[in-house]
């Protein structure tokens, strides 16, 4: 049996509090289905700083050679004026897409995806 500590006991209800400020059962709903390359390894992480969506991508696993996504829907984080993904690095930058453009996101990954393997 597991038994739950006060400060885990705090730190649950502060999360809950936090899903549904983020309303995060609502963006099941919005977030569009990606379909990733069968040779692309992806790495789920966390979604800190404001994001709603993290996750790393690289071809051989190598943490130097990986490229960050994620997804800001309330547009907190950039100034892109609605929900976007941003990938980095893309053309030695960011790119930013709107959050439904799955083809122009994977081809910022691709892009990134040379620049972090060179």
């Amino acid at each position: 049996m597991i038994i739950q500590t006060e400060k885990q006991r705090n730190a649950e209800r502060q999360r809950w509090s936090i899903q549904e400020a983020e309303e995060w059962h609502n963006w099941t709903k919005c977030i569009p289905a990606i379909q990733f390359p069968a040779d692309w390894k992806v790495r789920i992480t966390p979604p800190f700083n404001c994001a709603i969506v993290r996750f790393r991508i690289s071809l051989d696993g190598n943490s130097y050679h990986e490229v960050s996504v994620y997804l800001d829907g309330y547009d907190r984080i950039g100034c892109y004026g609605a929900a976007y993904w941003e990938v980095y690095p893309y053309q030695d930058d960011v790119g930013r897409c709107d959050m439904d453009k799955v083809p122009k996101l994977l081809e910022m990954i691709t892009v990134g995806l040379t620049q972090v393997t060179k």
